[in-house]
């Protein structure tokens, strides 16, 4: 073929398992080839991430077949960096990523995104906040595009009752980069056969984007925690006047985090649970400084209403989760949805729910049992059939009984010990008895995650609260350095699940001490 011949156009689809990326990929090659265009499309399987990131190339030859005499153009099977002309990212991770490997050329790329997230494996079982910061990617993507659309084709598919990638479809339609006519695309869809008047609702709304101002992208970093000046919410959840009265003792700048504290009590465990976290709060310190008894408020109220079986089976159960489910798949009133809960109770879970006396018998052979090897039940319930939603809601009732197992007297034990820490604190600088407030962050979940969490905690308590503490009181140590080593060390317990940044950081930190002894001795 002479040098005349046009290029190849080259499409590179990013995205994970189970958002139709392979739909999207065959409904471009079955639009081409209504167009009576060659096309060739090849696709790499990837099982390392969230639920397997899987990447499509396809080549579009821009001249229809029957100009070509009979001559058939080379097609490649996988992209080269620098030279691809349309990027397509069914999530905002993958087209960052993909990005960031050199797949986008500035002055040539054209790339679509959705600005949806799919949390990976590094960002849901990091212990702390592990979401990567907001607003970073889809100013990159505008920066080293030709064009870019970015725009939530998740909630665009929800909102016309279609899918995201229809709604992706649309959307490459409309960037006019490939030689089809717009029927071509629809007649593609038609042919699948399958679900059609839904995906051309969502095919037009992808159209239509482009069609749309888009408002430039600034960076954006990752939101900070609300402070005590910015509440949550003005107003909040109707309480019992008693605790109506309670909330309106504090400072207008905590009402509303205090407020939502005791809902969240009284739906845990009644109302005399919330009136303990009341008596808690009161008989703190400091408890006209706005911006303490906020954070204490928040962080003692997620303690006091823990994870265990009978509130997660409580949570599955409730009828606005399964309108929730059914809203973020667009199910239309009347079509059946399937929910099925995998669960996994092992001899933790039992043990929780056993009287404290029994509980203490039995707990020495299981904590001698390695994790992987303790025994477990992998349990596939469905929440939408009767049975299986009659056995849940039956854990659900055990609520009566949680005052007297053996997790709630455990939690109730670390929570007492932990306010007596955060009191004697407050007593000396707001800022010190705040960092230990913090340390609650490491309690969360259940089962392993549960008990490494507990571990780290106790690990810094004794490293590092209760001998600075100490120093402290006896005007050894500065408070400003006491919060410091306690900061510092709970980032290094919530930046590693296994504890090991910890070992090393409690390792650091006795080191220096003793050799500050050696030399003022």
């Amino acid at each position: 073929m002479d040098s005349q011949v046009p290029r190849p156009i080259r499409v590179l689809i990013a995205a994970l398992g189970g958002q139709g990326g392979g739909v999207l990929a065959n409904w471009i090659i079955k639009a081409a080839r209504e167009a009576g265009l060659i096309v060739q499309g090849s696709s790499i399987p990837g099982v390392a991430q969230r639920t397997g990131a899987t990447t499509y190339y396809i080549e579009v030859f821009p001249l229809p077949e029957v100009e070509l005499n009979g001559r058939k153009p080379v097609l490649a099977v996988y992209p080269i960096k620098g030279d691809v002309d349309l990027l397509v990212g069914g999530e905002m991770i993958e087209a960052g990523r993909m990005a960031n490997m050199g797949y986008v050329t500035p002055g040539h790329t054209v790339t679509i995104a959705s600005s949806h997230r799919a949390f990976t494996l590094t960002e849901r079982m990091a212990m702390d906040d592990g979401r990567y910061p907001g607003g970073i990617i889809e100013p990159f993507l505008e920066g080293v595009s030709k064009r870019a659309l970015v725009f939530d084709a998740e909630a665009l598919a929800l909102e016309k009752g279609s899918a995201a990638n229809a709604v992706i479809f649309g959307a490459i339609a409309g960037a006019g980069i490939l030689p089809m006519a717009e029927e071509c695309y629809r007649a593609a869809i038609a042919g699948q056969g399958r679900a059609v008047e839904r995906n051309l609702r969502g095919f037009e709304a992808g159209l239509a984007k482009w069609s749309e101002p888009q408002a430039p992208v600034a960076p954006v970093a990752k939101p900070a925690p609300r402070t005590a000046e910015e509440p949550a919410a003005a107003s909040g959840p109707v309480l019992p006047a008693p605790m109506e009265e309670a909330v309106a003792s504090y400072s207008e700048a905590s009402r509303a985090i205090v407020r939502m504290a005791l809902a969240r009590l009284i739906d845990f465990q009644g109302t005399a649970y919330a009136r303990l976290f009341l008596d808690r709060l009161a008989a703190m310190p400091l408890k006209n400084d706005a911006d303490f008894t906020t954070i204490l408020a928040k962080r003692l109220a997620i303690w006091m209403t823990y994870e265990d079986v009978i509130r997660v089976a409580d949570l599955k159960t409730r009828a606005e989760r399964e309108e929730r489910v059914r809203r973020e798949l667009g199910a239309a009133p009347g079509q059946k949805v399937v929910i099925t809960e995998f669960l996994k109770p092992g001899l933790d879970q039992a043990l929780d729910l056993l009287p404290p006396f029994l509980a203490k018998k039995l707990e020495g052979g299981v904590q001698g049992i390695e994790d992987k090897n303790r025994p477990h039940v992998g349990l596939k319930v469905p929440t939408t059939k009767i049975w299986g939603f009659v056995l849940l809601r039956l854990l659900s009732t055990l609520r009566f009984w949680r005052p007297y197992s053996y997790r709630y007297r455990c939690e109730q034990e670390r929570i007492e010990g932990w306010l007596s820490r955060v009191g004697r604190a407050a007593e000396k600088d707001a800022a010190l008895a705040t960092e230990i407030v913090e340390l609650s962050r490491l309690v969360k979940g259940y089962g392993d995650t549960h008990r490494r969490g507990t571990g780290n905690l106790d690990a810094i308590y004794e490293g590092l609260v209760d001998p600075h503490l100490d120093a402290v009181e006896k005007g050894g140590l500065a408070p400003a350095e006491a919060a410091r080593l306690m900061r510092e060390g709970r980032e290094a317990a919530l930046a590693e699940p296994e504890g090991g940044k910890l070992r090393e950081y409690l390792d650091a930190t006795r080191a220096g001490e003793a050799r500050l002894t050696r030399e003022v001795a």
